[in-house]
């Protein structure tokens, strides 16, 4: 048990190191619902992320859903999603991945689909 744990973390390390996109300048489009991350102390939204809902078939052949959040760059374009937030969008940009293996995505542009 012990060590099919060392494995599967180790694993999951590994994975960390693999980029997001295949390469600097690929745009990726996600569709999610935009929602608050972080707020100043009036209250107001200052960050923003996209909640993105997958489906896959798990071994049975059900489905299962799962989320993935990216957080918005808080850049010109991060600012105007703040307005949108319970929204359904769909956003194009360049997706990273940091060390601890959260997504951020650089929107270049964005419409809303709800």
């Amino acid at each position: 048990m012990k060590q099919s744990i060392v494995c599967l973390m180790s694993f999951i390390f590994l994975l960390s190191f693999l980029p997001v996109t295949g390469g600097a300048d690929e745009k990726t489009t996600i569709v999610g619902v935009v929602q608050a991350v972080d707020w100043d102390e009036n209250d107001e939204v200052t960050a923003v992320s996209i909640m993105v809902t997958e489906t896959e078939l798990n071994e049975d052949g059900d489905e299962e859903e799962y989320n993935i959040e990216y957080y918005v760059d808080n850049d010109e374009m991060g600012q105007r999603l703040l307005g949108l937030v319970g929204r359904k969008i769909s956003a194009t940009g360049k997706v990273s991945m940091d060390e601890d293996g959260n997504y951020t995505i650089h929107v270049e542009k964005y419409r809303v689909t709800d």
